[in-house]
């Protein structure tokens, strides 16, 4: 910590005044701005400063909340709060993967009611988020404990797969989720195991930007179709589908004889359907429908559920439930636990979801953006 702490020192030997290379890294100027205690107001106000100064100008990518933390010694939620604040007051803006950058129109307000773009263009404002609840959940999360299940925190998975239960009508068990610490998570490991060069990937219109890029980077060919045309493509009889993306808002969109004829297809070609839960509750209302994965009988859905869009930027867990046959081979894949501070995320999720907390937090967003596009329409 002091070699990190002496290294910035030297080679940012930043005072306010007019004289600051800023191009020798974007991302760092602000830190020895901070003065006194870091707090997330100093942090705020020291970004802040940094952008008026122009020694961060807008693109440039801040450095990761835990690497601020560490770097200002203080605590990761900190730091969180601070970037939500910037964020919700136009100065970052936060984008998928965990990245934030310098807003194009830094200081701008932020639409607050975007809550379902595919890229999350801005993390909820502070005031829309459970920061005394998680506060609390990490405050009681036992540091000194080690996560030895390559799937993730045990009591995390129990209670997802009791919330998937209520929230979505998806029985699985807990053995069957496995646990990501970022919203890419799922999709990179699904692409990497099982993508292949040339594999045919039928994907819906609402498709991530993210899911695409998994499918391109493996080799695989890439369409775009709306689910009617992908249920006619599945229908023929020398159909080479690989792969068919939803999103979970396609999915409830569609009768139930459709969704079972879809997941019937998919079981007859071998075509493996992922269903990812990105957007759902933004669009659906929570119990808005019944999953994909819960129709299936044939072992070819696999499902992705995703916090980010809800608890953006306090944790970007995201998890993966899986196809029991599949099950040997993400276990010999996921080999590595999960890291300290990820697992004081994880045991700080599970009270939240154990608790009712997420599902009061996800009743309450759902509310607000209902009313906010009726407002605006």
């Amino acid at each position: 910590m002091n070699a990190m702490t002496n290294a910035l020192d030297a080679r940012f030997s930043i005072r306010k005044a007019k004289a600051f290379d800023a191009s020798a890294a974007p991302g760092l100027v602000f830190l020895r701005l901070i003065n006194g205690r870091p707090t997330s107001r100093r942090i705020v106000r020291a970004v802040k400063e940094a952008i008026q100064h122009g020694w961060l100008v807008p693109g440039d990518a801040m450095l990761s909340r835990s690497a601020i933390a560490e770097a200002t010694r203080t605590s990761r939620n900190t730091v969180a709060r601070a970037f939500a604040s910037l964020i919700s007051e136009g100065y970052l803006t936060a984008a998928q993967g965990n990245k934030v950058f310098v807003a194009c129109r830094a200081g701008s307000t932020l639409v607050k009611t975007g809550f379902a773009s595919e890229v999350f263009p801005a993390a909820l404002p502070p005031d829309l988020l459970p920061l005394r609840d998680w506060q609390r959940a990490l405050d009681m999360s036992d540091k000194s404990q080690v996560c030895s299940d390559t799937f993730g925190y045990h009591p995390l998975r129990t209670a997802m797969a009791a919330y998937l239960g209520r929230t979505r009508g998806i029985l699985c068990r807990p053995d069957q989720i496995v646990i990501y610490s970022n919203s890419q998570g799922p999709m990179a490991e699904i692409a990497r195991l099982l993508v292949r060069v040339g594999d045919l990937a039928l994907c819906d219109e609402s498709c991530s930007i993210g899911a695409k890029e998994q499918f391109l980077m493996r080799g695989a060919r890439l369409m775009s179709l709306p689910v009617d045309q992908a249920l006619e493509a599945l229908s023929t009889a020398n159909a080479d589908v690989r792969w068919l993306y939803v999103t979970s808002r396609t999915g409830a969109a569609l009768s139930d004889e459709r969704a079972d004829r879809l997941i019937a297809l998919c079981g007859r070609n071998g075509t493996a359907l992922i269903e990812d839960a990105w957007d759902f509750e933004f669009q659906n209302g929570m119990g808005g429908g019944q999953a994909l994965y819960s129709r299936d009988r044939h072992g070819a859905v696999f499902y992705i559920y995703r916090f980010a869009p809800f608890m953006y930027p306090l944790t970007s867990t995201a998890a993966l439930i899986l196809p029991r046959a599949l099950l040997p081979l993400f276990k010999k894949s996921k080999y590595a636990p999960e890291r300290h501070n990820q697992l004081l995320e994880h045991q700080a999720l599970f009270r939240l979801i154990a608790n009712g907390c997420i599902e009061r937090h996800l009743h309450n967003l759902v509310r607000i953006v209902t009313g906010s596009i009726a407002m605006t329409t």
